[in-house]
């Protein structure tokens, strides 16, 4: 009977145990998004493939290009020579017939490069070279001539107006002038890609930025 009792003593028969309370949780705020490196004020030229698309979709990454853009607030980042050649390739059918292309950076921002990879895209085999004591230099295409104008050693835009910038225009597929900054107060059709050595990170070598960029309707 005792050992009865005991057991007896050892489970509550009938009750429950007590659920501990817990408190009730509060909803989660919700992620910010992950910001992704490289982009924002930046995008790179050239063509990357789209790996996420590929996973989904079972098939190679279709390959997009993210050269040109419209917009002045985009660096677009150039971090080699094919990307270069690239960007002006978008850009040669874009600027329309008898345009004015200014061209600022610094020495070494690759003002020079970019004209010879225009020529290139424009169809032209001339090779191009720096201005610098010629001034103006020509390049035939099949779309119609290039002038590449060097105005480093010029102080104004009259001094520019001296060469014959207005009859150049009229004959030319497109007039590009590097050092052309006293152009773009005299001349408001003017377009401009200014050209850089570094980027925000120091990680990308070359870029380029629309400031003035050609109208969308004329590729």
């Amino acid at each position: 009977m005792a050992g009865a009792g005991r057991a007896t003593r050892g489970r509550r028969t009938g009750t429950r145990r007590p659920v501990p309370r817990v408190a009730p949780r509060t909803p989660h705020a919700p992620r910010p998004p992950r910001a992704r490196a490289g982009l924002g004020a930046q995008r790179r030229c050239g063509q990357r493939t789209d790996g996420a698309l590929a996973r989904h979709a079972g098939r190679p990454g279709r390959r997009r290009r993210r050269c040109f853009v419209t917009t002045g607030s985009e660096r677009i980042a150039l971090p080699d020579e094919a990307a270069l050649a690239s960007f002006a390739r978008d850009v040669a059918p874009r600027l329309p017939p008898g345009s004015l292309l200014v061209l600022t950076g610094p020495l070494g921002a690759g003002k020079t490069s970019f004209v010879r990879h225009l020529a290139a895209a424009l169809g032209s085999e001339a090779a191009v070279t720096s201005p610098t004591y010629a001034l103006v230099h020509e390049y035939p295409s099949p779309s119609g001539t290039l002038v590449h104008v060097d105005a480093y050693r010029l102080a104004d835009a009259a001094a520019l107006r001296m060469l014959g910038l207005d009859e150049i225009r009229e004959r030319a597929r497109v007039t590009v002038v590097e050092w052309g900054e006293p152009l773009l107060a005299a001349d408001p059709t003017a377009l401009h890609l200014a050209l850089d050595r570094a980027g925000p990170q120091g990680d990308v070598r070359h870029g380029a930025t629309w400031l003035r960029p050609p109208p969308a309707q004329a590729r």
